[in-house]
């Protein structure tokens, strides 16, 4: 059922959304500089998408449906702006190394842990529709490529800017904090909402490696968007836009992840089962113990509701702490 939804979105919400954008860019007139895309731009934010998303299905990273989605998000999120398309690759990237880490002690801890990293339609929607509608937002709103955030010139685009850059900063924080936290962390995390001991693999469990963890995921992804200000952003700025997305993503990270651990320690389900192996939902079949949460939300439905809250709470975070 999960799956039939996803590809309904997939095949009718995305779509409308950049049909809407394309009509926007033709029809309106706008205030702002009017983007228009190079054909060194068309070719890159062509290539560069299809060739990620033909690798990923090749190496079964992704099954079909979502190498389709992930490749319609990657050319529609170049299109409009190459640092958020910079650091969703980062997040993709470093995600699937990530989960192969120590698959071995992995394996040990958590019942449902498969070594194939194959990840589905429904996964790769939750994880990047955030900053996609975001990313078309900004296109909408300013219709050029690149540009220095600065909440006092542009409010509206910076902030847009930066709730996509958050998105996938907590994307990439949660995933750096779960795979790194798991796989070299304690055996016997913290719960986050009541500080007890619980086994590694449990959702709501933090330790320091995994907040550091966290936190160093959304640098990355900050590194990683302001690496095309070299080539295509404006001069004088890089070394300052840097500093400033790695200390802002970072940060994003290691927020969302803290979000995303507490709705996983309260509205998802985390039991150990007989084998003392921990397990993601209640089986009436098999003896369980229960340690935390209820059955409520899936865990692409707890990455979702995280990088929105993490998208539309960092920038204006951000735009306050500017104005001082």
């Amino acid at each position: 059922m999960e799956a039939s939804v996803s590809v309904l979105v997939a095949a009718i919400g995305i779509p409308m959304l950049t049909l809407s954008w394309l009509l926007n860019l033709m029809s309106s007139s706008h205030s702002f500089e009017v983007f228009s895309t190079t054909p060194l731009r068309l070719c890159i934010s062509l290539f560069v998408p299809i060739k990620i998303a033909h690798s990923a299905f090749r190496s079964k990273k992704l099954d079909f449906w979502a190498s389709l989605l992930a490749c319609w998000f990657g050319v529609a999120i170049s299109l409009c702006n190459f640092c958020v398309m910079g650091a969703l690759i980062s997040f993709f990237l470093s995600s699937s190394k990530l989960t192969k880490y120590k698959g071995n002690r992995k394996k040990l801890q958590q019942a449902d842990y498969e070594d194939s990293t194959c990840r589905g339609c429904m996964q790769v929607l939750c994880n990047g529709i955030v900053a996609y509608t975001f990313t078309l937002s900004l296109g909408i709103e300013i219709r050029r490529g690149e540009f220095v955030p600065d909440f006092e010139s542009q409010y509206g685009a910076t902030y847009r800017l930066l709730a996509a850059l958050a998105a996938i900063g907590c994307c990439c924080g949660d995933t750096w904090a779960s795979e790194v936290g798991t796989a070299i962390g304690p055996d016997t995390p913290r719960l986050v909402t009541t500080f007890a001991q619980v086994p590694a693999g449990t959702n709501g469990a933090i330790s320091m490696i995994g907040v550091l963890s966290s936190a160093a995921g959304g640098m990355t992804s900050g590194i990683f968007a302001a690496f095309p200000l070299l080539f295509v952003g404006p001069e004088g700025h890089f070394n300052s836009t840097l500093r400033y997305l790695c200390l802002y993503c970072a940060a994003s990270g290691a927020f969302g992840s803290m979000v995303d651990s507490f709705l996983g320690a309260t509205l998802q389900y985390s039991g150990l089962d007989e084998s003392n192996k921990v397990i993601n939902e209640p089986n009436s079949s098999t003896r369980q113990k229960h340690i935390s949460g209820f059955n409520v939300l899936s865990n692409n439905q707890v990455n979702f509701i995280s990088s929105l809250a993490t998208a539309i709470i960092m920038p204006a975070l951000a735009a306050n702490l500017s104005s001082f």
